[in-house]
């Protein structure tokens, strides 16, 4: 009888975003990531990165120290392994922001002469359109 191993956590965004980048734009080792997050494993790294193991929370500022990225950034991904997947879980994840992030809902706050505005679908396009550029 064959038994196939489901990685626990691998569909998750801090899994898919912590694959990619450690793969494409860190130029460090596991071991050197790992020691830089203050890990005494490395192998932590790569259970994390696979999905296999959670990303504990006390370690995410850490960890996004070691790759270089916004540590509220990372916690956000992170969280949403800790937490259960409904809409209520979602929308509380969605007031975690990065300084960056901050800054354009300053920028929109005062546009709007810190109202609350609803965004219709020309202005949800241009938005995207501005920010890919």
């Amino acid at each position: 009888m064959s038994t196939t191993y489901v990685r626990p956590y691998a569909d998750t965004k801090v899994v898919r975003f912590l694959d990619k980048y450690i793969d494409t734009k860190v130029n460090k080792s596991h071991r050197e990531i790992a020691q830089a997050a203050g890990w005494s494993q490395s192998n932590m790294i790569t259970m994390i990165k696979k999905g296999d193991a959670k990303l504990p929370l006390d370690r995410v500022p850490g960890l996004a120290r070691a790759i270089g990225v916004d540590p509220m950034f990372l916690f956000r991904l992170a969280l949403e392994q800790h937490m259960p997947d409904d809409k209520e879980s979602a929308r509380m994840l969605e007031f975690i922001c990065t300084p960056n992030e901050v800054e354009i809902l300053g920028a929109i706050r005062e546009a709007t002469n810190n109202g609350d505005p609803k965004i219709s679908d020309a202005q949800r396009v241009a938005i995207a359109e501005l920010l890919a550029s």
